[in-house]
């Protein structure tokens, strides 16, 4: 889907938010993807990192990650906070916990409050190597519902990770 030839020689640069409740699982995504190892107990993380993605010759794509980082308490809609941690962001990725139930009711507000900022939004089934809770049917009827992407990922395993971020970047180079 996201092939080498698409892309334009050139740097370009894309911001991705994370958001979603507090546990499940987006510091662990980003980290994993930054770098290609699994998240421990005793790593702080920055709320900012980046990585450089170089799909072809010539071409230099670096993501611009921020993660909410405990800041999770107050929920997004018509919070100013929000609004500026979404600002400029090409990419939101609104992440949920597929072993814990009523996730998909708590990703909701997240889903909804970004809908209408015009980027790229997508739905992040995050510890898909879990005891599940929540079945990939009921998250991409969900997903497909709200008018966005959806995509399962294991941190933990690693499973999905860097495919997911291929295709988000195929999305956000199409905009």
């Amino acid at each position: 889907m996201c092939q080498a030839e698409f892309f334009q020689p050139g740097d370009y640069t894309f911001k991705i938010a994370l958001l979603g409740e507090k546990g499940v699982g987006k510091s662990s995504l980003q980290y994993y993807y930054i770098h290609n190892t699994s998240l421990t107990d005793n790593i702080e993380m920055p709320s900012e990192e980046t990585k450089v993605y170089k799909p072809s010759q010539g071409t230099n794509i670096q993501f611009e990650f921020k993660d909410t980082i405990n800041a999770e308490q107050s929920h997004p809609a018509n919070d100013p906070y929000w609004n500026e941690f979404i600002f400029g962001c090409q990419c939101v990725l609104c992440c949920f916990d597929l072993t814990q139930t009523g996730q998909l009711q708590k990703v909701q507000p997240w889903v909804a409050s970004v809908l209408s900022y015009g980027g790229t939004v997508a739905l992040i089934g995050c510890k898909s190597d879990g005891e599940r809770q929540i079945t990939k049917e009921e998250a991409k009827q969900y997903a497909d519902d709200m008018g966005v992407d959806y995509y399962e990922t294991s941190a933990h395993k690693g499973s999905d990770v860097e495919s997911t971020f291929k295709r988000l970047c195929y999305k956000m180079m199409k905009m």
